[in-house]
This record gives C-alpha cells, sequence and structure tokens, in this order.
C-alpha cells in the first residue's frame, strides 16, 4: 500500500459534516477511474468492508482533482484519460479551537502544485454568464473500488468515482445499514445495486438495494486508489517531459521521477530548481518552465509509444475497442501499445 501522495486529500469530517472545513485562502479513464453518471444504477460487489477501513486498504479515497479543459500551458490539449488527475492545491490545520480546517495553497507558496500551475484557466458557461474569469476549478472527488457485474455477465473491476455531494449521500445509506449491526456488518459478500436518481443534484436522491441471492465471487484484491492516482499524476508528467523535452522529474515524486526518467528523450533539458509559479501563469500566459513544444514530424507523433506505455491494460483496450479496434482477450502489452500507436486511439 502506497504511504504518502503528491496531491491533497479530503478529511471525511470535510466531506460529511455541514462546515466544509474552509478557511479563508487564495487560490484557487483512459484508466481505472470511472464516473458515475445521473440517473444510473449499476450492480456492483464491493472489494473492502466500507468507508470505515479506507486508511488500511485504500478501497475508498478522497481526493482533490482539476479537469484541464484547455490543455496545459506550452504542452496544449492532453489526451483522453489525463485531462483529469489529482493535485495538491490545499492544507489542513487545526484552529485555535483544534477543530481541523483546510485552507487553499496560494500560487505565490513553494508548495503549490506545479501541475495544477500549467493548467490554462477557463471558465465555465454558467460562469461565463455570470461574468466571472477564468480560474483553474478544483472538486472534491471521491472514488471506490468495485466489481462491476455488467449485464451480459462479465466482470469489470474499477473505480467508481463521485462527487462530494453524492458521497455525503451514499455515506449516510451505508452508515444506515451498518448501524443495525455494526460489530459485523460488511458491503462484502454479495452484490448490490448501486446508483443515484433523480433530475438534479439538489433532489437526487442515493440507491443502494443488497442482492444476497446473487452468487459470491472470487473478488479480485481492491484497487489501491492513491496508489492509482499517484499514477495519474506520473502520466501527466510524463507527457509534459515528451511533449516538450523538459526534465520534470525535478517537479515530482518518486514514482513520477521513475517514470519520467523512464521516458526520458536522448537530449532532454534538465531543470535545476522547481521555480515558483510565475505571475504570467495566473493569468493564462506561457510559463517559462515549459518552452513551446517543438514540431514534430507529420508522420511520427511525439512520444506516442510512451504515453502509451505508462497507461494500464484496461485503459489501452477500452481505447481500442472505442475506436472500433477488435482485442483478444489475452493480447499482450507490447501488441496492445503498437496498436495504440497504429490506430492513433
Amino acid at each position: 500500500m502506497s504511504a504518502s501522495y503528491d496531491y491533497s486529500t479530503v478529511a471525511d469530517d470535510f466531506l460529511l459534516g455541514d462546515d466544509r472545513g474552509y478557511a479563508g485562502g487564495g487560490g484557487g479513464g483512459g484508466d481505472n477511474f470511472w464516473s458515475m453518471k445521473a440517473k444510473t444504477t449499476l450492480t456492483v460487489y464491493f472489494t473492502t468492508p466500507g468507508p470505515w477501513t479506507k486508511d488500511l486498504d485504500h478501497g475508498w479515497w478522497s481526493w482533490r482533482e482539476i479537469f484541464a479543459q484547455n490543455g496545459l500551458t506550452g504542452v496544449g490539449d492532453l489526451p483522453p484519460g489525463m485531462k483529469a488527475f489529482p493535485v495538491r492545491d490545499q492544507e489542513t490545520y487545526r484552529d485555535a479551537d483544534d477543530v481541523l480546517r483546510r485552507r487553499d495553497i496560494p500560487p505565490s507558496d513553494p508548495a503549490y502544485d506545479q501541475l495544477l500551475a500549467l493548467v490554462v484557466p477557463y471558465v465555465n458557461d454558467r460562469d461565463k454568464e455570470r461574468g466571472r474569469k477564468a480560474t483553474r476549478p478544483v472538486r472534491d472527488v471521491v472514488g471506490v473500488s468495485v466489481v462491476e457485474l455488467a449485464p451480459d455477465g462479465q466482470l469489470y473491476p474499477k473505480v467508481l468515482t463521485m462527487t462530494a455531494n453524492r458521497y455525503r449521500k451514499m455515506h449516510e445509506t451505508i452508515t444506515s445499514f451498518r448501524a443495525m449491526n455494526p460489530s459485523e456488518f460488511t458491503l462484502m459478500g454479495f452484490p448490490w445495486v448501486f446508483g443515484f436518481t433523480g433530475d438534479t443534484a439538489a433532489v437526487e436522491l442515493p440507491i443502494l438495494r443488497p442482492l444476497p441471492d446473487q452468487p459470491p465471487i472470487d473478488l479480485p484484491d481492491p484497487h489501491d486508489i492513491p496508489e492509482l492516482l499517484q499514477g495519474k499524476r506520473a502520466q501527466v508528467y510524463a507527457f509534459v517531459q515528451q511533449a516538450t523535452g523538459v526534465d520534470t522529474s525535478a517537479y515530482s515524486g518518486a514514482e513520477t521521477a521513475a517514470v519520467a526518467e523512464a521516458t526520458a528523450p536522448a537530449e532532454a533539458a534538465a531543470v535545476p530548481d522547481a521555480p515558483a509559479p510565475a505571475d504570467g501563469v495566473a493569468n493564462g500566459q506561457v510559463d517559462e518552465m515549459v518552452p513551446p513544444p517543438p514540431e514534430p514530424p507529420a508522420d511520427e507523433p511525439v512520444g506516442r509509444a510512451e504515453i502509451y506505455g505508462a497507461m494500464t491494460e484496461t485503459r489501452l483496450k477500452t481505447l481500442l475497442t472505442k475506436k472500433g479496434v477488435s482485442v483478444r482477450p489475452k493480447t499482450p502489452r507490447d501488441e496492445l501499445i503498437r496498436m495504440a500507436v497504429e490506430h492513433n486511439v
């Protein structure tokens, strides 16, 4: 199990309490992750007993996430599966009354996330109508490790993600089940109908219905969600390095450095010390940290094989299938990468 994370995690105290824990401050798939859609239910086997064991098995996890809608400064658009990634934009502390609080890390702070600093600010349609300025909107996200039982009988291990508002509602429902037998209750053992119903977030209700008559299955180990999230950041760092030739290992943690080194161009330029985000980044201008990407040859996309090499086999198969490419169940990883390059998924 991974023990440290290069991004902000979110305590249940903030996600479940009426006081979300904010203090004043100034700041802001291609994989195993699948977002829960509105008015949708799935039949799933949970791979851990419940949210209360998350610090032991990492089968439930919460984090702060950015969606790089307009790509990264000096890099451009990100491939599918990389646009949403975890970021480090907050810190927790205890106030004078010993209450756990959280606050934004300002862009001027050396602890501010270098990946977040590269995200091109944008404004969504609703905020545009209200005359609001472009920002880097970061949100709370919660994931749970499950095995989905598809209508055709196939089993699909995945991490289902939901908003903090949905998590609060689902947590309350799970807690009501557990209250009947606190010492022995577990979500494991048989499948559940899991999802949400309702036309808007305000009236949306959780659905959690047990199917005890269904047979159990041999459950895989739960996804180590924080480890997968570190992998998402490593993929983004590796993509930045491949697209620009800039050595990103100085900006990353141990896992990221390993990926960056493995995929570094032969003559990558070294970056000495990670600079604080420049004022120009906050205004959507080009940061000096990342130079404009060189023009790739017309017949050879920059670093595409290396990018696919950082993806999981599940993600590669998903991308190929969406492209209409037939993939055999036991296709070797090297062949999946070759096919991804050939079909430009």
